[in-house]
This record gives structure tokens, C-alpha cells and sequence, in this order.
């Protein structure tokens, strides 16, 4: 009920009190499960990189890292959509200033998690290490969050969605190969 207030009046508009009386809670209630009005959008992303967090730390170290970073993403970004208001986040994410602060510390926590994988992975101790995780988490998350600006994003429809997905990340994840090899 929130994104649908916050995609037709604007973030800015929409108070706490609006949203509670919507959903037919008290303002106490709100705060009982959302300690901000940011929380309400963001919430679900934070659930997300949890799903992408546990499967980089599940995944078999015979397998490749840079699809182990491709499949991860998708699965948790296919997992997500079972949500019908996930890419209406993205929407907001993208056009409420009162959210720039969040988004950014959002996307720099997912970029992070890439690289954390990486770190942990690979070898430490090669001298462009740090360089080459760096870049490759980056361009990940930089094609991921293009994914879902570029015209003709396929909204309704999810399973369109991830292959459109898979489609971009793939590719990018193959051509990282010989970067990442330990």
C-alpha cells in the first residue's frame, strides 16, 4: 500500500499518517515494524541482499566466481519479484530525493557484498586484487541497476524481467573470467 502512495503522490507527500490510515493501523503500529518512512522501501531490499549474502556463502568453490555472482543475483532478484511492488521500488529509488542518501548506502551494501565474495575467494595477496574486486562488484551492481532503468522495463511481467536480466549480467560475468581468476 505504501509504494502505490508513494508512486501517485510522490515519497515527499505521503506521510506516516496517510500510510497507517490506509492500511488501517495507528501511527504506533507503523513504528512498531518501520522505525522511518525510508524503511517501508527499503526494507525489502535489505531482505534481498540477505538472499544474495547466503547464497555467495553457499556457493562451491569449484564454480567459477564470476557465475557464482550471476547466479546469486538472479536468484535473489527472482525471489524478490514474488513480490508484486518490486520493481515499483526502483521507480522510487530513482525519483525521490528523500531517498538519494538511502539508495546510495544501499547500492554501496550490495556492491560490498560482491566484494566481500571476491575477497574471501580469491587470492588476497595478488597485487590487483583489491583493483580487480573492486571493479568487477562495481560493474555488476552498475549493470543490475541499469537493468531496471532502461526503457521498456518489463514491469508486469517477471519472468521477462529476469531474462532481460540474464541477458545483460551474463554476458558482463563471462567476460570477467580471466579477471578473476585466482
Amino acid at each position: 500500500m505504501a509504494i502505490r502512495l508513494f508512486l501517485a503522490h510522490g515519497y515527499d507527500a505521503v506521510t506516516v499518517e496517510r500510510i497507517a490510515a490506509e492500511c488501517g493501523v495507528g501511527r504506533a503500529t507503523f513504528f512498531r515494524y518501520f522505525a522511518t518512512k525510508a524503511d517501508v522501501v527499503f526494507f525489502a531490499f535489505d531482505a534481498v541482499l540477505e538472499t544474495m549474502r547466503e547464497g555467495l556463502g553457499q556457493a562451491p568453490a569449484r564454480r567459477p566466481p564470476n557465475q557464482v555472482v550471476a547466479d546469486c543475483v538472479i536468484e535473489s532478484t527472482r525471489r524478490a519479484l514474488a513480490n508484486p511492488v518490486w520493481l515499483d521500488r526502483f521507480v522510487l529509488l530513482d525519483t525521490a530525493p528523500g531517498l538519494r542518501a538511502g539508495t546510495a548506502e544501499h547500492w554501496a551494501s550490495w556492491t560490498a557484498q560482491i566484494r566481500a565474495y571476491l575477497d574471501h575467494r580469491l587470492d588476497p595477496e595478488r597485487a590487483d586484487a583489491s583493483l580487480r574486486n573492486a571493479a568487477f562488484a562495481g560493474a555488476v551492481t552498475e549493470a543490475y541497476v541499469e537493468s531496471f532503468r532502461r526503457p521498456g522495463v518489463r514491469q508486469d511481467d517477471p519472468e521477462g524481467f529476469i531474462a532481460d536480466l540474464e541477458a545483460w549480467l551474463r554476458p558482463l560475468c563471462r567476460s570477467a573470467a580471466a579477471m578473476l581468476r585466482p
